[in-house]
């Protein structure tokens, strides 16, 4: 492991992460930074976060470091087509600390050691969102394509599969 990485950790999110989550999504950053720019209520988050939790072609991670949650990974599963989409969302209070490209990184190789399958991994961003840009260009994806609101980035596995150490345990 790099020795200037932080020592980010990983769990998969549960019910009681459901405050933390909706503080995040309600900051006012993080919704102009988003494809739904409204605040939500704690009732549809909640209802939301028990559908992302149960749901077996979704995994939402929480991202800590030295025991404070720093952010968010969802990966949303489509075996049949072999990609996962992916979003981000960092804690406002450890934005502008380089963390959210490692959170991403760590993120990423925790769900390819555990879904083989995967092949090709997608991420929607805000057209403005330059921070997310950054992060996804950091860890491999490239720009496929504009559109007014957004801007889609992939990374093909295909050839790099043979390269992850954690792939091949």
């Amino acid at each position: 492991m790099n020795e200037n990485l932080p020592n980010i950790t990983l769990r998969e999110a549960t019910r009681d992460d459901s405050n933390t989550i909706f503080e995040w999504r309600n900051n006012l950053q993080t919704r102009e930074m988003s494809k739904d720019t409204e605040l939500i209520d704690i009732s549809s988050h909640n209802e939301w976060l028990s559908q992302v939790i149960d749901n077996f072609n979704r995994v939402l991670l929480i991202a800590e470091l030295n025991g404070s949650a720093i952010g968010v990974t969802r990966f949303d599963l489509n075996k049949e087509n072999k990609d996962v989409n992916v979003s981000i969302n960092l804690n406002p209070e450890f934005r502008g600390l380089g963390l959210s490209s490692p959170m991403l990184m760590n993120s990423i190789n925790y769900i390819l050691a555990r879904n083989q399958w995967i092949l090709l991994l997608k991420a929607e961003v805000n057209i403005r969102n330059q921070a997310s840009k950054r992060t996804f260009a950091r860890n491999g994806f490239v720009l496929d394509s504009n559109n007014q609101t957004s801007s889609t980035f992939e990374k093909y596995l295909k050839e790099i599969r043979g390269e992850n150490p954690l792939l091949n345990q």
